[in-house]
């Protein structure tokens, strides 16, 4: 929140000059508009003289403008001109044209660029710091016993285990350092590659290995259920779970018959299949790698709900049947029918699967909460801030009298007719609607002329004030926000796809297989009588070269590299976006992200004085080393 504070005041000076050239184009119009429209003092024909007229005086015709201006785009405002002259519909197209598709898109724009050039800064900022900090570390040990060019295995280790830093990137540095580094002694410059591992805002993504089964009718039934085309099948069952749902709520509500029976068989058809479904899932993949994915906990959740409510339902029926009445419960079948039905259609929810962009969507709304969060805090201090400010200045203005009804009659389009009597400032909730109201609804200059006409015209230095900080900063924000978060996720299923779609390694080590791409520059070797190789292309075809088949037990090979010829579920593309964590403002700015280089590393280290003392008790205590 911080960071982005500094933002917005960093890009207070061109955002006041955009509005300072709103402000003039809304003045320019407004004079424009009392020289063309005004009627000062006479009386025109076909129009009732006691009706307000759009352009009575300079303020309240500015005020007119800036109403057709914003999201409301009131016609009103210029309807009875257009109705005496057609012509004054090239004034409002000129004006609405350059007003509300340049200047408001320029404002956006503004803060956009401000924004995402300010958080880069930002980002890189921390980059730095965290590079320092690896490199400080780096130091002190190397300084620990003796000076060293090189950091101990022995310290390495201990540092890893004694780090405070979550369970997996604890994991995460311990697999590098064996995978890349064989529990080896350290330089600087391999010290700061196996700590850029923490830069890792989520674990990272692997493909899941299935649990091993016996051959036969048990590997072809995994191969199906982990397969593209059981999801597929899935997600037309859901299709028609939803058709199934309009046609049951619309006979419900339209008609007064009872449901029939057909219609709860094929409630109890979508039940079974959802339940088997999610056994069928949890058995294919193994319980940890099931319970590992929250969608997969969501998805027996609600089959769990779902079970319990049709049974609790059923029991209903059959009292029914026996005329009796179930006394303990102040709920009635029609209360489980509706639970029911919302229940199914969230298990409807996985139709975004269907298709690669609407899958994009659901994830970056599912990446939105995290990066949203400075902006949401902002906007909740001013919705806090606001809301008091209102109470104490507004309280009471309007008051709602019941004895007044409708048939006395009030001027068509104000406050009082459209009973927006709830809408108001007595209470803080209510101040908090209000000022909801006053961001996205599209007549929010209904309340701002309903207090104006209770108090005065400063009511408009509350009200628009507040539309200017929501709707044109904050608002602006989060714009810039789902902007980067899309395109960022776009790039990432597009880089993760050529990934899944790489040539595979199956290692076999001492019994226990795994997946690998190939690079380009690898070929394959024969290892040890407890280790080889195959190459597996993106088909599932397997391909042994200089591999010694006598190495290793009869049949061992056939067995595991069957295992990986059914893999089309864990590294399919139609998984490959659920697998994608949600984006931190880091992974939204990776790649304009500049490696600090060794000099301005070890200058900014040595600024610190402790570091100063410790190299210079370091050197003198070298001199002073008695000579053998």
């Amino acid at each position: 929140m911080k960071k982005l504070l500094n933002c917005v005041r960093r890009t207070l000076p061109k955002l006041l000059s955009t509005l300072f050239l709103l402000l003039f184009w809304l003045v320019s119009a407004s004079l424009v508009a009392l020289c063309l429209f005004s009627t000062p003092q006479r009386l025109i024909p076909g129009r009732n003289v006691t009706e307000p007229a759009s352009f009575p005086d300079f303020y309240t015709s500015m005020f007119n403008l800036l109403v057709l201006i914003t999201t409301a785009n009131h016609p009103d405002v210029i309807l009875q001109e257009y109705i005496e002259n057609r012509a004054v519909a090239i004034f409002s197209m000129v004006f609405l044209g350059v007003g509300l598709y340049v200047f408001m898109n320029i404002l956006t724009a503004i803060v956009y660029s401000e924004f995402r050039g300010y958080l880069a800064s930002s980002v890189q900022s921390r980059l730095t710091r965290r590079r320092v900090a690896t490199r400080a570390a780096f130091e002190v040990l190397r300084f620990a016993v003796k000076e060293s060019d090189v950091v101990t295995s022995d310290q390495v280790i201990k540092l890893i285990d004694n780090v405070r830093i979550s369970r997996w990137k604890k994991e995460a540095l311990r697999m590098a350092y064996i995978s890349s580094f064989a529990e080896s002694d350290l330089n600087a410059s391999e010290f700061m590659q196996l700590f850029r591992t923490l830069d890792l805002s989520a674990p990272p993504f692997q493909e899941s290995l299935l649990r091993p089964v016996h051959p036969g009718f048990a590997r072809m039934f995994q191969a199906w259920v982990t397969s593209s085309s059981f999801a597929r099948l899935s997600i037309a069952i859901s299709l028609l779970n939803i058709v199934h749902l309009v046609i049951d709520m619309s006979e419900r509500i339209t008609t007064a018959s009872s449901v029939s029976v057909q219609m709860r068989v094929i409630n109890w058809c979508f039940v079974a299949f959802y339940l088997f479904e999610e056994l069928s899932l949890l058995w294919a993949v193994g319980r940890k790698t099931f319970f590992s994915h929250l969608s997969n906990l969501f998805s027996l959740g609600t089959v769990v709900l779902l079970i319990i409510v049709k049974l609790v339902e059923l029991g209903f029926l059959i009292a029914e049947l026996n005329g009796r009445t179930i006394a303990f419960v102040d709920f009635s079948l029609w209360d489980l029918v509706r639970l029911t039905n919302v229940l199914l259609l969230t298990r409807a929810i996985r139709v975004v699967h269907l298709f690669t962009w609407t899958e994009l969507v659901a994830g970056v709304l599912k990446s939105l909460p995290r990066n949203l969060a400075p902006v949401l805090g902002i906007l909740v201090s001013a919705y806090y801030t606001y809301a008091l400010l209102g109470m104490n200045l507004f309280r009471g203005v309007i008051v709602f009298n019941p004895n007044v009804t409708q048939s006395e009659g009030f001027e068509c389009g104000t406050y009082q007719q459209l009973d927006y009597w709830p809408i108001n400032f007595d209470d803080f909730a209510a101040s908090i609607f209000l000022l909801w109201c006053l961001m996205v609804v599209n007549n929010w200059y209904v309340i701002v002329v309903a207090y104006q006409r209770a108090l005065s015209r400063w009511v408009h230095v509350y009200m628009i004030s507040w539309w200017i900080v929501t709707v044109v900063g904050l608002l602006s924000l989060v714009t810039a926000f789902v902007i980067e978060t899309f395109v960022h996720r776009r790039d990432l299923y597009t880089k993760a796809l050529e990934f899944a779609n790489r040539p595979r390694e199956v290692h076999i080590r001492n019994g226990v297989c795994s997946l690998s791409p190939v690079t380009e520059s690898r070929t394959p070797t024969c290892i040890t009588p407890h280790s080889s190789f195959h190459c597996v292309n993106k088909f599932g075809a397997v391909n042994s070269e200089n591999f010694n088949a006598n190495r290793l037990p009869a049949g061992f090979i056939e067995r595991q590299i069957s295992m990986f010829k059914i893999e089309p579920l864990a590294g399919s593309s139609q998984r490959l976006l659920s697998g994608l964590h949600a984006s931190s403002l880091d992974g939204l700015f990776r790649s304009e992200l500049r490696e600090p280089c060794e000099a301005e590393l070890l200058s900014q280290v040595y600024e610190h004085h402790r570091f100063r003392q410790l190299r210079e008790q370091t050197q003198s205590h070298r001199y002073t080393e008695p000579i053998q």
